[in-house]
């Protein structure tokens, strides 16, 4: 039994396929595009900044092509491992070359932190010192504060960069905070 998919492509329309300011779209080809598209089905646009663009498929993952060979390796490292679970990043599926610079990584679905968490998380980093203990009182965000503390104090076993900026964090199906774009820190 073959099965179909039932919900529609992307149009590909949607999709840079012309010659951009980004890195990505100086780099991505129609055909490229159109192969990726038909094996991973892309469903939306999650957006796109200097050094990549990434979609929704409807499987729930991110598929996301870049320039940027650091967050290729980061992602390469983390493909397989099995602590991976326990860490708190997106977890990634597979990363791959392209060609010519580009690079792919296939990786869970994370909800980014809307504006209002952004600016919780920056206001519990300064303000309060990146500890509840350091909040007088009873605050209305209590359980987002303790998530913020929780992922801090994880984060910090792990040698990665980026991991403390709010557009790179956001939560997972499980309600876990995570970062979905991690860097290795230079050495």
């Amino acid at each position: 039994m073959k099965i179909y998919k039932i919900a529609r492509c992307l149009p590909l329309d949607e999709i840079p396929t012309y010659r951009g300011e980004s890195l990505v779209d100086l780099s991505l080809d129609y055909d490229t595009i159109v192969e990726l598209d038909e094996q991973y089905h892309f469903k939306r646009k999650l957006g796109s900044g200097e050094f990549g663009v990434a979609y929704e498929t409807f499987d729930g993952k991110v598929v996301k092509i870049t320039t940027d060979e650091k967050e290729f390796e980061t992602a390469e490292y983390l493909v397989g491992d099995n602590w991976q679970k326990y860490a708190p990043f997106a977890r990634v599926y597979k990363a791959r070359p392209l060609y010519g610079g580009l690079y792919l990584i296939i990786k869970d679905l994370v909800r980014p932190l809307d504006e209002d968490e952004q600016a919780l998380w920056l206001s519990f980093l300064d303000e309060y010192e990146s500890c509840t203990e350091n909040i007088e009182g009873d605050h209305p965000d209590m359980l987002k504060l303790e998530k913020f503390e929780e992922y801090i104090y994880d984060v910090q076993n792990y040698g990665f960069a980026d991991v403390l900026n709010p557009g790179n964090i956001g939560w997972d199906k499980d309600g876990n905070l995570v970062s979905f774009d991690p860097r290795q820190i230079e050495r």
